[in-house]
């Protein structure tokens, strides 16, 4: 194999090396208003060397597979620039046992995705024949390798994903109401996306307005990771608590949420598209509780990043171009109580938010949060009120995060990457034309 190939010739001029090897085919069928627009199985491969050289870390990427040399030469070049190496290859071998690999989803006939997706675009139109819709459906499947040390350890995963968006165009006014959900099996089921779609279309056929001001917001699981997801993510990633850039980076073991919150990263979750044995580095993954009770617990480090602060890697090492970098995999909040119309039945005056333009287009790093309300509904004397038009919001994640006014109880996926109930939030600013 070209990567052992490329590994026994860096082994003989660095002091360490590891060879990455992944290879992915993907298949999506893309339907455009309301019509095939693709089918196109796409395949890709690549091959990252790292090494260690003179202490210095060297790293190359490489799609080809006809010079192993060539590969060697520049990862050392790169060596002679990189940074000061803050850690030693750990050893292979050791991995959590999770299932992320399903077989019916290679064989899955294309002919079912295009008949699916088919189908629920006919339902929709049924409902409604002036919707523009949009589905796409896509399964993939893929391998990691990971080689150093004479040893090898790899894994297969497979994904299977169906999203569907409707728009309707009345006048002047526009509408765009999405769902999708992911799996790594072709256990999709389509019903229930139609009838989410269904649902909100129903709800904003007719309009509703909010006072500008500091209101109770309720965000839905997509819109939770639309406004305090980025900040979360830069908030817990190591990098940026070992460049001081978090906030968070001397709060470890202080209650800095409500105390009804907790959060940990997972990526042993059976079944999940963004779990793994091993992360990109070969160490192996693990539950990470971030947020214990409203304490932060945890940050997310690869291996470069817990060197730096004096501790162990928490398996989050994973690789864009190059070099890998902390990544949190799927974040799961903790359950509270009640379902989403009891939440809202609580509630006099506010917003309920299912999407936002623009959320992490604040000061990500210190937190805040803002953007304009792409799809969202007045709450007047606990009922939903028609949907708001020309509505800003805006917070700091950190602040609202503080004193939460309710968590839910019934948690759903957004994708693969968040697992969280509703959540009510106190002090969100509302502005609105309307006021």
């Amino acid at each position: 194999m070209f990567d052992q190939q490329v590994l026994e010739l860096a082994e003989k001029s660095t002091d360490q090396a590891e060879a990455f090897f992944s290879s992915s085919s993907t298949t999506p069928a893309v339907f455009q208003a309301n019509k095939l627009k693709s089918l196109e199985t796409k395949d890709s491969r690549s091959l990252t060397l790292r090494v260690i050289k003179d202490g210095r870390i060297g790293v190359t990427s490489t799609s080809r597979s006809d010079d192993p040399a060539a590969v060697v030469r520049d990862a050392l070049a790169s060596a002679q620039f990189g940074a000061e190496a803050q850690f030693e290859f750990p050893p292979l071998g050791e991995r959590t046992e999770v299932d992320v690999f399903d077989s019916e989803t290679p064989a899955f006939p294309v002919e079912r995705m295009v008949e699916a997706g088919r189908e629920l675009i006919s339902r929709l139109l049924d409902y409604n024949p002036d919707l523009l819709i949009d589905v796409s459906l896509d399964k993939s499947q893929s391998e990691t390798r990971i080689s150093r040390d004479g040893v090898t350890d790899s894994y297969r995963r497979t994904g299977f994903g169906m999203s569907v968006s409707a728009n309707l165009i009345r006048g002047t006014d526009m509408l765009d109401v999405f769902s999708f959900d992911v799996s790594c099996a072709p256990e999709i089921d389509a019903g229930s996306l139609f009838t989410e779609i269904r649902d909100k279309l129903e709800l904003a056929k007719e309009t509703g307005a909010v006072t500008s001001g500091k209101l109770p917001v309720v965000f839905t699981p997509i819109a939770l990771m639309l406004t305090v997801g980025p900040a979360l993510g830069a908030g817990f990633n190591g990098k940026m608590v070992e460049q001081g850039a978090s906030p968070l980076a001397a709060k470890l073991g202080e209650k800095v949420f409500d105390e009804r919150l907790s959060i940990h990263d997972d990526a042993t979750l059976d079944r999940r598209p963004r779990s793994s044995p091993f992360d990109d580095e070969g160490v192996p993954t693990r539950r990470v509780p971030l947020v214990d009770n409203g304490v932060v617990s945890n940050f997310l480090y690869d291996l470069q990043t817990a060197g730096k602060m004096g501790t162990s890697s928490t398996g989050n090492g994973y690789r864009g171009a190059g070099n890998p970098s902390p990544s949190s995999t799927a974040a799961v909040f903790g359950a509270g109580d009640g379902s989403i119309e009891e939440i809202i039945a609580g509630i006099e005056e506010g917003l309920l938010v299912e999407y936002i333009l623009g959320g992490g287009q604040s000061n990500v790093l210190r937190g805040d949060f803002g953007g304009n309300v792409h799809l969202g509904f007045k709450i007047e004397n606990g009922q939903l009120a028609g949907r708001v038009k020309d509505t800003l919001i805006a917070g700091n994640a950190y602040e609202v995060l503080g004193n939460v006014r309710q968590i839910g109880g019934e948690r759903r996926w957004v994708g693969g990457s968040l697992y969280c109930p509703p959540v009510a939030l106190e002090g969100v600013t509302v502005s609105t034309k309307a006021s």
